[in-house]
């Protein structure tokens, strides 16, 4: 039998027609009765009794991640602050980095881990005070993004993913910054407009005043 009210079910539940139309008489129902659905995770994280983490998040920290996670039904939604959060705390998002965002959201670790290497803006491994990202998507590359990109490895000595002291350079898929390319960005300081001849100019404003990304959160 259909259910004879909107908002309710044989079951019990309300039904996913019901939850897009409150109140009144929905003739949905008569043909659509499924329930609405909720993300489960059929593996969350936990660590064996009486253990430890090999590293935790300073108090600071967790209190910004605990009020990230308040805002959302799921604590699934707050994983990518968490995990930015992460990399500042302990520098980049180590296997242990991950498996303390994931205890502290009750995620499985795997989810954890997909996030972390889906983003380039994330960092699984070390990296300089600055890390310059040279766009050479689209806009970029037709303005001259991979002769910027060569003059900044010929200063520098290194390859694109490669670092020194102070700088590492990353190939990056956009900056949002198409309007003004080529572009690159160093923390939070972009620069727009770049030509080869301005490279010299950028690693020395940076050499005076480093951009860490752990600025950016």
């Amino acid at each position: 039998m259909p259910p004879p009210f909107c908002g309710t079910s044989p079951n019990g539940t309300r039904t996913r027609a019901c939850a897009r139309r409150r109140g009144g008489r929905c003739p949905r129902c008569r043909r659509l009765d499924l329930p609405v659905a909720t993300p489960v995770f059929s593996r969350p994280f936990a660590t064996r009794e009486g253990t430890t983490m090999a590293v935790e998040f300073s108090p600071e920290a967790a209190k910004k991640i605990e009020q990230i996670a308040a805002r959302y039904p799921w604590k699934q939604a707050a994983c990518l602050p968490a995990l930015h959060i992460a990399q500042k705390e302990f520098g980049h998002l180590h296997d242990d980095a991950l498996r303390a965002v994931a205890a502290a959201l009750d995620l499985p670790y795997a989810h954890v881990y997909g996030v972390a290497t889906f983003y380039t803006m994330l960092r699984r491994e070390p990296a300089a005070p600055n890390v310059l990202r040279v766009c050479t998507n689209v806009a970029c590359m037709l303005r001259g993004a991979y002769d910027v990109l060569a003059a900044l490895e010929d200063k520098l000595g290194i390859r694109r993913g490669e670092s020194t002291e102070e700088f590492t350079i990353v190939e990056e898929e956009c900056i949002a910054a198409c309007a003004n390319a080529p572009a690159i960005v160093c923390g939070t300081r972009y620069f727009l407009d770049v030509v080869p001849e301005q490279v010299e100019e950028i690693l020395a404003e940076l050499r005076e005043r480093p951009r860490p990304e752990s600025e950016v959160v």
